[in-house]
């Protein structure tokens, strides 16, 4: 699966209506240019197993209140449209692939 960008629209239909694990990373223009190499390199790597997502909390307020993102990046894993992880701040890699390989 490719690395998609999910906004107020279609967060719902795209995250929590799927029956696939999904990964949204929470990010703003301004501060996580790292977090966005690291979601590549998770879809690189688990793009065939679970749906990479990220959300620009900047332009989508809705989203951000209704998920209660207070601190970005954070990373949230959706199984079923259920929340079963959550990390906030930058994390490596490796640390986000383990906590997504127990869910899968």
């Amino acid at each position: 699966m490719a690395l998609i960008e999910v906004t107020d629209r279609d967060f719902v239909e795209k995250v929590m209506r799927t029956k696939v694990l999904v990964l949204v990373g929470f990010y703003t223009d301004c501060c996580c240019g790292m977090t966005d190499s690291v979601l590549r390199e998770l879809n690189r790597n688990l793009g065939d197993n679970v749906m990479i997502a990220k959300l620009n909390v900047d332009e989508n307020p809705e989203t951000v209140s209704n998920q209660e993102v207070i601190s970005v990046p954070t990373m949230k894993l959706f199984k079923e449209g259920s929340l079963v992880a959550m990390m906030i701040g930058l994390h490596a890699k490796n640390d986000l692939e383990k906590i997504i390989k127990e869910y899968m």
